[in-house]
């Protein structure tokens, strides 16, 4: 069960920076696979075209998120909140401009 978190107990902390994490999908390789890999090989993933993603904010799962093209760069979209299904600003793409710690 997750405890609704107590958003006034982090305000000393908001400009703390941290590293987010997108996570296309993980998939075992074996070594002679990974010794085979050439330039412009495609590497096939387990996760299906279009499904959500898993962000990450200092190592621990923060959301789901969609991923997207802004600007002719690759973006998130937040889908769900880890622990708060629906919340969170679902049209603002989180992009680069989060700060240095941005991956």
């Amino acid at each position: 069960m997750t405890a609704k978190v107590d958003l006034e107990r982090f305000e000393r902390l908001r400009d703390v920076s941290m590293r987010v994490q997108a996570d296309l999908d993980r998939r075992p390789i074996s070594l002679r696979e990974l010794l085979a890999l050439r330039v412009e090989d495609v590497v096939v993933l387990n996760r299906p075209a279009g499904e959500n993603i898993d962000v990450y904010a200092g190592g621990a799962l923060l959301a789901s998120a969609e991923v997207l093209v802004v600007e002719n760069r690759l973006a998130v979209r937040i889908a769900d909140l880890q622990g708060q299904a629906g919340v969170g600003p679902a049209n603002n793409p989180v992009t680069g401009h989060l700060g240095s710690g941005v991956e």
